[in-house]
């Protein structure tokens, strides 16, 4: 899949889907998955991307401000690959009125979010977890991120992050 343009993301707001990254680091065929206790939940690094922001600077924005500029160094930052989309809808009560804006500056609904799936080699595991905003974190084959993937009580989010996880698989991206 090539990278979005901004184009491109300025087409899915249109639609009411608010364009967003779901980041997986990757380093020696493992993937890093995070808890957070708040939400009680397993997840990838994820954002919004903001208008006439760039695919790949969203990735390493929110990879610095969620792991830390110490991990962010550690990631090999010319090489980001786009591997999938899927989106998740919001129940007609959790839209969100005017809480989209077009490029042109038109107000929307959003409606829900569109996630790009991109990965992102890190050099080495090391996370030093006071430097993140999560609670916890592994470094895990397909098996393992799957089995915590499954327990992800959100359905949208357990969807993609499935999804995420197949795709990774399929590609020989993890073991």
């Amino acid at each position: 899949m090539k990278i979005p343009t901004q184009k491109d993301l300025n087409e899915v707001r249109k639609t009411g889907f608010r364009p967003s990254i779901m980041c997986s680091c990757i380093h020696e065929k493992k993937v890093l998955l995070l808890y957070k206790k708040e939400y009680s939940l397993w997840m990838f690094p994820q954002k919004g991307v903001d208008n006439g922001e760039e695919i790949i600077d969203a990735v390493f924005k929110e990879i610095k401000e969620e792991l830390g500029e110490k991990f962010n160094d550690n990631c090999i930052q010319d090489e980001i690959l786009v591997y999938g989309d899927d989106q998740i809808e919001f129940l007609p009560e959790k839209q969100i009125p005017d809480g989209l804006q077009a490029d042109d500056g038109k107000s929307m609904t959003m409606l829900g979010k569109k996630f790009y799936f991109c990965a992102v080699a890190s050099l080495s595991e090391e996370l030093d977890i006071k430097d993140t905003e999560f609670d916890d974190y592994y470094w895990l084959e397909y098996q393992p991120a799957m089995f915590l993937a499954k327990k992800i009580h959100q359905p949208g989010k357990r969807r993609v992050t499935i999804k995420a996880l197949n795709s990774l698989k399929e590609m020989d991206v993890i073991s």
